[in-house]
């Protein structure tokens, strides 16, 4: 099932990208394994207009600004699993980069992981990137794990209106080294879209698998009613989730804030603060 949603979009694409795509195939390399460590995907992909959004993983922006960019998530109103996030992005030799640190936990468990992603425009319509993480887990009296995967990450443009995307998490199936015992990490394909009715309007939607587990589906509305305030709403399933948030542009300064609530854990939270020159 997983492959299937990915072969779709080598129909839908034209010739001149067919290549970009079979090479996030290629890579993409499914592992099985009885236990792994699972990887953050809010703190890795996430700030908190698409964690408003369903906590989409697909990214349909080309970073065309300098900015930076500082996330606070508060996971279940838990303190103890707070993620703190800082990103710079900047364009570099006609390459879209990124460079980000974030860090969750605290002094009994702390996971902190620091990436680079690089993406270059191939053509008017397609856009491709990568990015290398390194994890750093310190477990306390077990010591530190280790950890160095890569992400894949694209969108094409379909027309003024339309916009697909995709993201590859860990394709080839690098795995946690802590002392001298190995750990799965987890592994994931994500599809999605973004559909724009009106330049006020914005839905997204995105289906993304793994190895043993059942699709997971994520939607999202925006909708800006002043420059300088958005309305955005959305869910995701598995288990099914609510969210919402506010957000908007005031000069060179962009704020976000959203929340989702888990059937069972409780209520989450965040803010971002962005500011571009």
């Amino acid at each position: 099932m997983l492959s299937f949603y990915i072969f779709v979009v080598i129909y839908i694409i034209d010739s001149n990208v067919k290549n970009a795509v079979w090479i996030l195939l290629f890579f993409f390399l499914q592992h099985a394994f009885g236990s792994e460590y699972v990887l953050n995907e809010s703190a890795l992909h996430s700030d908190t207009r698409e964690f408003s959004l369903g906590g989409l993983i697909c990214d349909y922006t080309t970073e065309k600004t300098t900015e930076m960019s500082l996330t606070c998530l508060i996971p279940f109103q838990l303190y103890e699993l707070s993620v703190r996030k800082l990103d710079f992005s900047r364009n570099l030799f006609g390459l879209a980069s990124k460079v980000e640190w974030y860090q969750s936990g605290n002094e009994d468990w702390m996971e902190n992981n620091v990436s680079l992603h690089l993406g270059k425009q191939l053509c008017d319509h397609f856009f491709l990137g990568v990015n290398a993480c390194l994890l750093l887990v310190d477990q306390g009296d077990e010591g530190l794990a280790t950890a160095l995967f890569t992400e894949l990450d694209g969108h094409y443009r379909l027309n003024e209106n339309l916009i697909l995307g995709i993201r590859v998490v860990n394709p080839a199936g690098t795995q946690l080294k802590s002392a001298d015992e190995y750990v799965p990490l987890s592994s994931s394909a994500h599809l999605g879209a973004a559909y724009s009715p009106t330049t006020k309007c914005l839905i997204f939607t995105e289906m993304d698998g793994r190895i043993h587990q059942p699709l997971r589906l994520r939607m999202g509305l925006e909708f800006d009613l002043y420059k300088s305030f958005t309305l955005r709403t959305g869910f995701s399933t598995m288990p099914l989730m609510p969210s919402w948030g506010i957000g908007g542009d005031i000069h060179h300064f962009q704020y976000s804030w959203g929340g989702n609530l888990h059937p069972i854990l409780g209520f989450s939270n965040g803010i971002t603060l962005t500011y571009r020159w």
